[in-house]
């Protein structure tokens, strides 16, 4: 090793690193295309993100007698979701069908007469819609349902059902009105339940169903008028494909450059005879890796993917230096380095909050490495001329029983 077979090296680094860049972007692009069309399309089929809006309830039975809008006095409502993973292109999509059913009722007001007006979700499917108070049904009139109640000497109650399909979240708002003795189930048929970060947590911890899947619940008695006064779910997703592996084709250089320091501190230590062109044909393994998850991603699920390639990738780079430097270096030190560098590296990927921890703790073991293989090795005999000036023979050690 010399400086000129390093400084090639690192020019080999630089190629290979702005080639993991272009193609990040490329994945990037094909993904934000795949998203723009294939999302028309999945909205189509199951609509938007639902939102349920809070009924309002108005005085007087004509729109000239009307006060101020209100919520209902009492609300009861049961969510029943039912929810699946879509897989189009390099997109996951996340969707989802819901069974809406509610009970408000509206005290006795001097009045006499209020009237009821509900909104439905927009731009959603209404399936099997029921919208009755006491014998009555209630009209449907420009996406909303709309009533006029009696309740001079009773309390009405309206009920209404429907069954309705949409993606990643859904949620009910009380329009800022507050909620009086209100209790919302939310029942699931999934255990990653989560909820909007501008909403409100269910009053109790989600517990098990009946069944499998979550039991999530919201009861008050008086709620004041909140900001963040939705009540939702989220929905849980996988990773899009697309953009997982253009993560891992950008993070790419950092695999390279530590496994090409590991190999050439082993080149140091063991006398390996290896030229920047086998560097060069190392690289070209790595790149093989992403470029393969890149395309293969849009047939196969990410995971058989991720094995498919890196077993095409270990596969390239350690039969090519079998020949090189014999199958068992080649196996123990190429092959356990790649393993390490590209193959779990990569992985950590999946791990959503440890990928960042996960990497610095393989660079900080990879230093401890370096550091115990090179702590004997004599720089100046390796890189003769790179640092100017004479250097003074190392004086023997005196004995102390000549002195």
């Amino acid at each position: 090793m010399n400086v000129r077979k390093l400084a090639l090296i690192v020019c080999i680094f630089v190629v290979a690193s702005v080639g993991w860049r272009v193609l990040g972007a490329g994945i990037v692009a094909r993904t934000w295309s795949a998203q723009r069309d294939l999302g028309r399309d999945v909205g189509r089929m199951f609509g938007p993100e639902l939102v349920q809006p809070a009924p309002v309830v108005t005085a007087g039975g004509d729109a000239e007698d009307a006060g101020a809008a209100r919520a209902p006095d009492a609300t009861d409502i049961t969510c029943t979701f039912d929810h699946e993973n879509r897989y189009r292109g390099l997109i996951w999509f996340s969707v989802f069908r819901v069974r809406f059913e509610a009970t408000y009722t509206v005290d006795p007001t001097p009045a006499g007469r209020v009237r009821f007006e509900m909104k439905l979700p927009e731009d959603a499917s209404i399936d099997g819609l029921v919208a009755r108070a006491g014998d009555r049904e209630l009209a449907v009139e420009n996406g909303a349902l709309v009533g006029d109640l009696d309740v001079a000497d009773a309390p009405a109650q309206v009920v209404v059902r429907y069954v309705s399909a949409g993606q990643d979240s859904w949620r009910y708002d009380p329009r800022g009105a507050g909620l009086s003795r209100f209790r919302l189930v939310a029942r699931t048929n999934f255990d990653a339940i989560d909820y909007p970060s501008t909403g409100l947590s269910p009053t109790t911890r989600a517990a098990p169903a009946p069944g499998g899947g979550k039991e999530a619940v919201w009861a008050y008695d008086r709620l004041l008028p909140a900001r963040n006064g939705v009540v939702g779910i989220v929905m849980p997703s996988r990773p899009a494909a697309g953009r997982l592996a253009a993560r891992i084709a950008e993070f790419a250089p950092v695999s390279l450059f530590f496994f090409l320091a590991v190999m050439i501190m082993i080149q140091l230590i063991r006398g390996l005879r290896l030229h920047p062109m086998n560097y060069l044909l190392i690289a070209a393994g790595f790149f093989a890796f992403h470029i393969l998850l890149a395309y293969l991603v849009d047939h196969v699920t990410i995971h058989s993917a991720f094995w498919i390639s890196a077993a095409v990738s270990v596969f390239l780079v350690v039969s090519y230096l079998r020949l090189v430097l014999g199958t068992k270096q080649a196996i123990l030190i190429a092959g356990a380095a790649q393993m390490v560098y590209l193959v779990f590296f990569s992985y950590a990927f999946f791990w959503e909050g440890w990928t960042g921890l996960t990497v610095v703790v393989g660079a900080i073991l990879t230093l401890f490495l370096i550091m115990q293989l090179t702590g004997g090795i004599d720089w100046n005999a390796h890189f003769p001329g790179l640092v100017r000036g004479r250097t003074e023979p190392a004086r023997p050690a005196i004995d102390p029983a000549q002195a």
